[in-house]
């Protein structure tokens, strides 16, 4: 019975160190964000009214998002995460009539460089684990903006810029065994990037240094684009504003 009964205790210790719920772990996140992107969706809204019946621009609100981090248990209700992530999204633009067009495109790619802390309450609940969270990131944001009027004049330009934001919500672990869980979660984000600045290429070939720029012009139209640097004090910056929310599923394994 002694010797049953060590077996049985040695079982229950690899079982627990394997557990995605101690010790150290991964877990990997994939879902859908909707984003506030203010200054570019203001522009959008305005521009589609002069565009009536020439389509529209679309605006950029629901983007995927997908992040991985490693996480170290300190304690039976606290975990620490650090990884990262990426989102990504585009909006564009296409209209011809005879031998004239426009082609617009607007990129946008941000990576979070992620650190969160994790509080895993106990409650009652077998294979059911609820958790909330909070934390900060470091956004890595490139931008890319494209122009091309009839062959007769257009623009090519790359910015990019880092940001801090800060992230909290909640979700639900679902055990499928001792080492691996479903996930399930919400996630808020507070994330306003502004400083872009990088190069652009007309219908020439020349590039210059850009800067993000947002502004109201004389005639209370709103514009959101590349500017040349040496205009930098004319107008206002730009922002892209990732503040909002996501919806995600994940796994989560311990080692």
């Amino acid at each position: 019975m002694k010797g049953l009964a060590a077996v049985i205790a040695a079982a229950a210790i690899v079982a627990t160190a394997g557990s995605s719920e101690a010790g150290i772990g991964f877990r990997a996140t994939g879902g859908l964000s909707h984003i506030s992107y203010g200054d570019f969706n203001d522009w959008v809204d305005e521009s589609n009214v002069s565009l009536a019946g020439t389509g529209e621009i679309d605006n950029m609100t629901w983007i995927p998002e997908l992040s991985g981090e490693f996480y170290y248990s300190i304690g039976p209700m606290f975990e620490l995460g650090a990884g990262a992530g990426m989102m990504w999204g585009k909006s564009d633009y296409s209209f011809t009539e005879g031998s004239d067009f426009v082609n617009y495109e607007h990129k946008m790619k941000a990576v979070p460089i992620n650190a969160t802390v994790y509080f895993r309450p106990s409650v009652p609940m077998a294979g059911i684990k609820p958790y909330l969270y909070g934390g900060g990131a470091m956004y890595y944001t490139k931008l890319d903006f494209l122009l091309n009027i009839s062959d007769e004049a257009g623009i090519d330009a790359e910015l990019s810029a880092w940001g801090f934001g800060f992230h909290g919500g909640g979700g639900m672990e679902f055990s499928i065994i001792p080492s691996l869980s479903f996930d399930l979660g919400f996630k808020v984000r507070w994330a306003s990037i502004d400083g872009f600045e990088g190069t652009a290429t007309d219908f020439e070939g020349e590039s210059k240094d850009v800067y993000l720029a947002g502004y109201t012009d004389n005639e209370g139209h709103w514009h959101y684009t590349p500017e040349l640097a040496t205009h930098k004090g004319e107008y206002d910056e730009g922002k892209v504003d990732l503040t909002g929310y996501t919806i995600y599923i994940g796994l989560k394994a311990g080692f």
